[in-house]
């Protein structure tokens, strides 16, 4: 059950961080998880949740992981692949809305907002990637029902490489003001 009491919070940047981080530009051509050693979704490879990750979370892999789950929740619906990317205690807030405090309400509730949102996609327009805290900001263009909305989304993955928090915002703009 989520509590409306606890919040995740807004992630704050401090100058010396913002400094350190990472950052791409993220083109809708190119394959999320091409930085990655194996693909999530193959069906022979271990899940992560089961298997220790053996790969340094360097900025490159931290942005992948985080494509690579955004793209399977908003852009091609995979659930199932999006779930072995989730740690089964993820905490995930979308605006101002209560948290969801497990993977399975999270994803319980993403498949609701699918089936009412079908067309529901995300073009990622850049991403920034903190090693040292294992975070990842991303910007896009968020499209649902029609209406085109910009979003940010912020993940936190631990050290296996699953995400452990995510929290987005997003608002009402033109397409052409989220284009760089």
């Amino acid at each position: 059950m989520r509590s409306s009491n606890s919040r995740l919070g807004r992630p704050k940047i401090s100058r010396p961080l913002f400094a350190t981080l990472q950052h791409s530009t993220v083109s809708s051509k190119i394959s999320p998880s091409s930085s990655q050693s194996s693909s999530p979704s193959s069906s022979t490879s271990s899940s992560p949740i089961s298997t220790p990750s053996t790969t340094a979370l360097t900025p490159v892999r931290l942005r992948s992981l985080a494509i690579t789950l955004l793209t399977a929740l908003a852009n091609i619906h995979d659930l199932a692949l999006a779930s072995t990317l989730m740690h089964p205690t993820a905490q995930v807030q979308h605006e101002d809305n209560a948290p969801y405090m497990s993977r399975s309400s999270f994803i319980d509730a993403w498949l609701v907002m699918l089936n009412r949102a079908p067309d529901f996609h995300e073009e990622i327009l850049e991403a920034v990637a903190d090693e040292r805290e294992r975070k990842v900001w991303m910007r896009g263009v968020v499209t649902m029902n029609g209406k085109v909305k910009g979003c940010t989304v912020v993940m936190v993955v631990d050290n296996e490489g699953l995400c452990v928090r995510s929290w987005d915002h997003g608002r009402v703009k033109r397409r052409d003001e989220w284009k760089e």
